[in-house]
């Protein structure tokens, strides 16, 4: 049986073609009709419709109303602000909800909306995270949900209606129920930091294809290496009114402004690969990532080994960093200088930041080499992009990397791994871009206001010389 593939029905549509009002007249809405047969597609308006209808032909109307059941209230005791969407009346009072951020809203949870003319109690979490809830009031409740509710628009509409018959099909003549929420069960917004390494992009695919597996729907902004963009895609996420935000912040400062507005929508935020800093740490809900500081220490205590194993009595170290104040930079290097510290075998020459980028490995290390020469004993540097880089500079230079200079990197692509079997280096601490899964997991539970841990990270080894390599599986990345 042939398997279908929800790519195959993914599509480029920019924002700015959205109509964001149906037309006064109708009839002159665009209609689009595809020819079976030859699958030739015409662009018309919807009266031309007439010309394709037969005798005997079947057509369906759908003449029910959208009932305004998006509310907005306060959760009694707190004042949390608490969106509840209605999905389908179960019996009597007792609604079928969506709520957002479900986390505030657990069993027994009150909501007051409109100061107290309508209340709902939380009685149960169903299927999917959804609410049952029990409602309380006085008079009729269509038309307290009428003066109180909003209509429930997807989250590609982000103008307010004005006429909220606008907003009804032509052909609408009973009231219906609520509408069902238009975007999967989860909507991820996403921003990735970049693409500057295969690392990057391995992290970029582990995103997607966990994305399809785990049936989230994921909208993904790439920042390009620019702090300013990845600010612009979280606020944008933040009007499309995305379920969880999740990103790889470039670097750790400068967040609070703009996850204090995803943290007021009710948007929990998932940080990936990068910790952030900030004295507010409600505003993101769980870090999942790599332990920096174990991989900066793990590639001190092979240094210890491998100095051992010499009989080494002073080795000089140039340390290529990554990005300046991103969270890998920072506890990398103190994981690494703690292990080392207090052994007066070692000298650490110059560190110098290589922002993670294979060209800028390169440049650093010539500037080391053409700085102290042959006096560099060995390099410890913050990611294999750099590592290659400054490898081209080793050999230029006339020196052999792994014999002439200890080398010592941190990731684990595949390229790494070969030249480490080759004896061009001696140590590679891995730190796995795989984390899809794990992020998945967490924007479900957090959209379905569950508790999540507040840090996760992956099981990762580190590969040297000393280990027999033959069995290792290829990296995938």
């Amino acid at each position: 049986m042939e398997t279908m593939n929800v790519k195959d029905f993914y599509f480029d549509l920019p924002q700015e073609l959205i109509a964001q009002d149906p037309l006064e007249d109708r009839s002159a809405s665009r209609l689009l009709v595809l020819d079976k047969e030859t699958g030739e597609v015409e662009h018309r308006v919807f009266k031309d419709i007439l010309s394709y209808l037969k005798a005997g032909d079947c057509l369906v109307i759908n003449d029910t109303k959208v009932i305004p059941a998006r509310l907005f209230g306060e959760r009694e005791g707190t004042q949390a602000k608490i969106e509840v969407l209605l999905l389908k009346r179960r019996e009597n009072d007792i609604w079928e909800t969506l709520v957002k951020p479900g986390k505030k809203a657990r069993p027994g949870t009150v909501i007051s909306f409109g100061g107290g003319i309508l209340k709902g109690t939380v009685l149960d979490v169903v299927d999917e995270g959804n609410r049952l809830i029990q409602f309380e009031y006085e008079g009729i409740f269509e038309e307290i949900l009428d003066q109180l509710g909003q209509m429930p628009l997807p989250p590609y509409i982000h103008e307010k209606l004005q006429d909220r018959d606008r907003y009804q099909t032509v052909y609408a003549r009973h009231d219906g129920s609520a509408a069902a929420p238009t975007a999967a069960p989860v909507l991820l917004g996403f921003s990735q930091l970049g693409s500057e390494s295969a690392w990057r992009v391995g992290s970029t695919r582990s995103i997607e294809e966990a994305a399809e597996r785990h049936g989230v729907s994921l909208m993904m902004l790439n920042a390009y290496q620019k702090q300013e963009k990845q600010i612009d895609a979280i606020r944008s996420f933040i009007s499309y009114r995305v379920d969880v935000i999740s990103f790889a912040p470039i670097v750790e400062d400068g967040w609070d402004t703009v996850l204090t507005e995803a943290k007021a929508a009710g948007i929990p935020v998932i940080l990936v690969d990068r910790l952030i800093t900030t004295e507010d740490e409600s505003l993101y809900a769980c870090f999942v990532g790599a332990d920096f500081i174990k991989e900066g220490r793990s590639a001190g205590e092979f240094l210890l080994k491998k100095a051992d194993a010499m009989g080494a009595e002073h080795l000089n170290i140039v340390e290529i960093t990554g990005t300046e104040d991103s969270t890998p930079q920072r506890q990398r290097h103190q994981g690494f200088h703690d292990t080392i510290a207090g052994d007066e075998r070692f000298t650490v020459l110059e560190s110098i930041s290589g922002d993670f980028l294979v060209s800028k490995g390169e440049e650093c290390m010539r500037y080391l080499l053409d700085k102290y020469g042959a006096d560099i004993d060995v390099l410890y540097s913050h990611n294999d992009g750099m590592t290659l880089g400054a490898i081209d500079a080793i050999r230029e230079y006339g020196l052999s990397p792994g014999s002439d200079i200890i080398i010592i990197t941190v990731d684990g692509e595949q390229a790494a791994i070969d030249l480490l079997k080759a004896g061009e280096i001696n140590c590679v601490v891995e730190c796995t871009p795989n984390l899809g899964d794990s992020v998945m997991e967490l924007a479900k539970k957090l959209a379905a206001g569950e508790d999540v841990p507040k840090m996760s990270h992956p099981d990762e080894d580190v590969f040297t010389e000393f280990d027999d390599l033959s069995d290792l599986a290829p990296r995938g990345y």
